[in-house]
């Protein structure tokens, strides 16, 4: 979630809600108002998401242009909507100029997933025990990704009460939606050969390798959450044709694998994070390896931690 008040202070100058009450005013300062908050979308009968309008108001006395780009500029990198930079008033007996920005800021009770896109694989090799990945590929324009997992789940009873409740992944399914595939990449995923003139053999002896899947996904707010299951093994698809009909129906292929834990002992790696981050600019460059605290570079949330308002 935003909070308004930490992001314009990225700008450089005081800022408070309402009325600046300080005693001595600085050259410059911004405040801001909530004008209109709104329920927008509803899911199971219940506003889910709520669009908040702000006006936010630039004090400064002089040219105030190189000042009011900042503000716009760290609002923009926030995801927050400007929309409209109103008319600017000059107060006589204090001698500052105003200039106000009308903004909105979309607020979800969860935050919601809008759309899928870089859907990427690279093949996994193993030597000597040790797990390592190709570079990876782009696989196809993504449309779907639906993810399930299965747990083992023990209960442990002390004193007639539950003392310990354990669930640890075992396995899951991924199943993919896209627009196409191309001969290569179903070969390659598939564990099927090609032939000179691009056909693609399938054959009794096929063995699927085991492959890194990678997407983005598109959430309100301006970040995206980044994936890569790190451990996955696709299954032949099934295939529909049809004759044309006086409408056009599109058949658009799934496929459909299944993820497992890697030798160390972990099955997916996540994050929430604009795409100015930088483990966001990397993340499809290579498939990400486990960092100790201390090695990670700064940038994005882990989902579990995004800042609240």
């Amino acid at each position: 979630m935003v909070n308004l008040k930490k992001t314009l202070e990225k700008a450089g100058i005081p800022v408070q809600r309402g009325v600046y009450n300080g005693r001595d005013k600085p050259p410059a300062y911004c405040t801001f108002l909530r004008m209109l908050s709104t329920k927008v979308i509803n899911a199971d009968d219940e506003g889910k998401e709520s669009r908040e309008l702000y006006r936010v108001t630039l004090f400064q006395k002089g040219d105030y242009e190189e000042q009011l780009n900042k503000i716009i500029s760290v609002l923009r990198d926030e995801g927050i909507y400007i929309n409209s930079i109103d008319a600017e008033n000059y107060e006589q007996d204090t001698g500052y100029w105003m200039a106000p920005i009308t903004i909105e800021i979309l607020k979800e009770d969860e935050e919601m997933t809008l759309g899928l896109r870089d859907l990427y694989y690279a093949v996994m090799k193993e030597q000597d025990g040790v797990e390592s990945y190709d570079k990876p590929k782009k696989m196809a324009e993504a449309m779907s990704a639906d993810l399930s997992v299965n747990v083992a789940e023990g209960k442990l009873f002390a004193d007639d009460a539950l003392s310990e409740d354990v669930k640890k992944f075992t396995s899951g399914t991924i199943k993919l939606g896209i627009k196409d595939l191309i001969a290569a990449v179903v070969a390659e995923l598939l564990g099927q050969k090609v032939d000179g003139n691009n056909v693609v053999w399938a054959g009794g002896d096929d063995e699927p390798p085991y492959v890194a899947i990678g997407f983005r996904a598109k959430k309100t707010g301006g970040r995206f959450k980044y994936i890569w299951l790190l451990k996955c093994k696709f299954k032949v698809p099934g295939e529909k044709y049809q004759t044309e009909g006086e409408s056009i129906t599109f058949n658009t292929p799934e496929i459909e694998g299944t993820i497992l834990l890697n030798k160390d002992n972990r099955w997916k790696a996540d994050i929430v994070a604009k795409e100015t981050d930088a483990v966001a600019q990397t993340w499809f460059d290579a498939v990400q390896e486990y960092k100790q605290p201390e090695e990670t570079e700064a940038g994005g949330e882990t989902e579990e931690n995004i800042p609240t308002a």
